[in-house]
């Protein structure tokens, strides 16, 4: 499954898509005033680098990432899993430093 987040005008959307058919198996909206920015996962830091920051930090396996605006800055989120246990790790782009959230 792909779960895809964005802010068109004042309207928060989460909508997750079928990996494999491409059905839109669920959509939901609710309204915002979050004044989040466009992303771009290759600049400056693309997203293989910052998997590497994240599993240097943390051994696993990376079950879900997301690049995001938070508290004024773009991170990338890693949830990495090992035995049986799942961190949160948060890499930013501007400085490529890895750190447990």
């Amino acid at each position: 499954m792909w779960q895809i987040d964005t802010l068109v005008g004042t309207s928060d959307h989460d909508v997750q898509i079928h990996a494999d058919s491409g059905t839109v198996l669920a959509h939901d909206q609710e309204r915002t005033d979050d004044r989040e920015q466009a992303v771009d996962p290759t600049s400056p830091l693309p997203v293989a680098e910052a998997m590497a920051a994240a599993l240097a930090l943390r051994e696993g396996t990376v079950r879900s990432w997301k690049l995001e605006w938070d508290d004024g800055r773009r991170e990338y989120q890693f949830d990495i899993e090992q035995s049986g246990r799942t961190d949160e790790v948060l890499v930013d782009v501007e400085t490529g430093r890895a750190r447990l959230d």
